[in-house]
């Protein structure tokens, strides 16, 4: 998991996301082919069969995670 933060022209990914720099400008510019949605979580998958799954809580102070997977 990534614990930076990191900045650049076209993202912003902060701490703790789950997500590295270098995974966040990966996803920049890729066509989705498909997007599963319930309650918690959000899962993107892009033409190349990469997936973008976003999960947690909307109550509480429960974190979002967010992972990137090849």
């Amino acid at each position: 998991m990534s614990t930076l933060d990191y900045k650049s022209e076209n993202c912003t990914v902060d701490f703790g996301s789950g997500m590295t720099p270098e995974e966040a400008e990966r996803v920049i510019g890729k066509t989705i082919s498909r997007v599963d949605a319930s309650e918690y979580n959000l899962v993107i998958t892009f033409n190349d069969n990469s997936t973008l799954d976003i999960n947690g809580s909307r109550w509480d102070d429960c974190a979002m995670g967010v992972d990137y997977h090849d």
